[in-house]
């Protein structure tokens, strides 16, 4: 894991034992920590394109107006995330959710 042993990750997460003091140090002036940048480009890019299949590509189901609510609610956060130089947070927060859908792609 490329940012396992960054200063953002807690150390439930697999951090080092001091990390996870500084997630919010100094936002939105923090500094950059390496590939932060790239792995919220790379999630982003995954919910653009969840976007586009389900407006286009899936059958409307049922949940068709609560799932479009979703995309739109995540892209809108990921967004704000990376206007408001909000990527130590946002990171984990990103983190934390790939990590729920693990389980959940087996249900």
């Amino acid at each position: 894991m490329i940012l396992k042993d960054t200063e953002i990750y807690p150390s439930l997460f697999g951090g080092p034992e001091s990390t996870g003091k500084t997630i919010w140090a100094n936002t939105p002036w923090s500094s950059e920590v390496p590939f932060t940048f790239i792995y919220s480009m790379w999630h982003m890019g995954y919910h653009v394109e969840e976007l586009f299949d389900h407006l286009f590509i899936q059958d409307h189901s049922t949940d068709f107006y609560d799932m479009l609510l979703h995309h739109i609610a995540t892209l809108t956060l990921f967004g704000g995330m990376l206007v408001n130089n909000a990527l130590r947070v946002g990171v984990v927060i990103a983190w934390v959710h790939d990590i729920a859908d693990v389980p959940i792609a087996f249900s």
